[in-house]
């Protein structure tokens, strides 16, 4: 399976809301995660007044902390989250950490890879550093065989009220990804929505009809609005869609919202992955 980890992190800024026209405006360099190696699919959270990273790198999962989310502090022991062992369902590697802080514990749904397949599984944590893997397995298994997910899940983005995890995450079939929805009462149990993706390949010669995946979903009380990637057999590049209930998604008539970078810029070559918070007044990746 073709693995799209090659990007390091960027940090932007919406000028307007996301209901309104899209604006992004790009922080003009990457972030100072440059330790000699790749890094790449964040998720951010705001937590007791600083912002948590957590990334991958070297097919692990790191840490670092920022307060303003630009000049980070990387955890001195990382990585934090590690593949398991030969055999594993997730002895190759770890990847895209999705977390949730209820105010007591951190809750991570990770990616994990067996050499063969794309598996979801969980760990929790109460400090964001020292996580505990569920050891009974992955929580978001394939789907069943030729189905759309049959070949692969990963790319978990988990999104909480205090009563019900609602998860989007991608569904491989062997040769194309779409995003696809579940929702669980207790974060490792997971119904996974029954009639097939929610967000589906774009028409012919849109940014996405190749593949979408890498969702990242935001609620702000009334819509769920996600930044996904999007692929169309040369370049990746985020697109945007808007939900009312969290499965039937309208995307944005100016996709994509984020394009590459200018010629030999850092990101020239695909932006993907995205990590959304939302503080009220501005949004940022």
């Amino acid at each position: 399976m073709k693995q799209w980890i090659f990007l390091t992190i960027l940090v932007l800024i919406s000028q307007v809301s996301m209901a309104q026209e899209i604006s992004w405006v790009k922080y003009p360099t990457h972030l100072n995660l440059d330790n000699g190696a790749s890094v790449s699919h964040p998720c951010v959270l705001l937590a007791n007044n600083k912002y948590h990273l957590w990334y991958v790198n070297n097919n692990n999962i790191s840490y670092a902390k920022s307060t303003d989310g630009v000049i980070w502090e990387e955890y001195p022991s990382n990585p934090v989250l590690t593949d398991g062992g030969d055999g594993d369902w997730d002895g190759d590697f770890v990847s895209q950490p999705s977390v949730v802080y209820d105010g007591a514990l951190y809750r991570m749904w990770f990616t994990g890879y067996d050499g063969s397949n794309l598996r979801i599984g969980y760990a929790t944590s109460t400090d964001g550093v020292v996580w505990n893997k569920y050891t009974a397995g992955p929580v978001l298994d394939l789907g069943v065989s030729d189905s759309w997910d049959g070949n692969g899940v990963s790319g978990a983005a988990v999104v909480s009220d205090g009563t019900v995890y609602r998860m989007w995450y991608t569904g491989y079939d062997g040769s194309n990804m779409r995003v696809g929805y579940a929702t669980s009462t207790d974060g490792v149990v997971w119904n996974k929505h029954t009639a097939g993706p929610v967000l589906d390949l774009g028409v012919s010669d849109s940014l996405d009809d190749t593949g979408v995946s890498g969702a990242a979903v935001v609620f702000d009380g009334t819509v769920y609005h996600m930044c996904y990637t999007g692929y169309d057999g040369n370049n990746m590049r985020i697109g945007y869609a808007t939900s009312t209930d969290g499965v039937a998604w309208h995307k944005d008539e100016s996709n994509p919202v984020l394009n590459l970078g200018a010629t030999d810029f850092w990101d020239n070559a695909g932006v993907m992955s995205p990590s959304v918070l939302y503080d009220g007044i501005l949004y940022r990746m």
